[in-house]
């Protein structure tokens, strides 16, 4: 659809997976029914995309994966689905810069290069997870509210000797974040700073 798509405009993908592709720089609101039953929203490269879509753009209990992998370093995604009240998004992203804003369902976002300087991503309701995928051993990484907020998983893959320091406005109070190892190396996890969350 390159930069053409707007919110008056009707796309019913009908059954099976269905993708949508946008290659063009966007400021545009998806009313729930500009996409139906579309399964994919693919991002074209070298480009800005300001997303945010209405209640039922998701069926409910389905999720949407939006594929922001071929943005560039150049490139940014601001997608905003808080509006979401039964349906879910997975977010997928490279070398772009994402600020990701969930809904009420379980979302993921993926980053198989690891987090991007300046992307952030608040899971809002349902229980959220980062796919984090480490390209070398020996990294380290500090995460901050500027990063995540109520995020309820962070879920490591590849690597090994992971050091990990998280804030204290990370896990939200009286509430409790997960840390999955179990598909990575060694990790040396730092959350002494967190003063009413817990982890596990």
């Amino acid at each position: 659809l390159g930069a053409a798509l707007t919110r008056d405009d009707r796309i019913d993908g009908g059954d099976g997976i269905d993708t949508v592709t946008l290659d063009g720089d966007y400021d545009l609101v998806l009313g729930q029914a500009t996409l139906t039953h579309v399964e994919i929203l693919s991002l074209g490269a070298g480009h800005d995309y300001g997303l945010k879509t209405a209640d039922g753009v998701v069926e409910a209990g389905t999720l949407m994966a939006i594929d922001g992998s071929a943005l560039g370093a150049g490139d940014t995604l601001s997608f905003d689905g808080s509006n979401e009240y039964d349906g879910a998004f997975s977010v997928t992203c490279l070398a772009g810069v994402v600020d990701f804003t969930g809904g009420k369902g379980d979302d993921v976002v993926v980053a198989p290069l690891g987090v991007v300087a300046g992307s952030h991503f608040d899971g809002g309701g349902g229980y959220d997870q980062l796919d984090l995928y480490m390209q070398s051993s020996g990294e380290s990484f500090s995460f901050d509210a500027t990063l995540l907020v109520d995020m309820d998983a962070i879920k490591l893959f590849d690597g090994s000797v992971i050091s990990m320091t998280l804030a204290d406005d990370v896990v939200g109070a009286h509430q409790l974040m997960s840390i999955d190892a179990s598909e990575s190396g060694q990790i040396v996890f730092d959350g002494t700073a967190e003063t009413d969350g817990r982890y596990a």
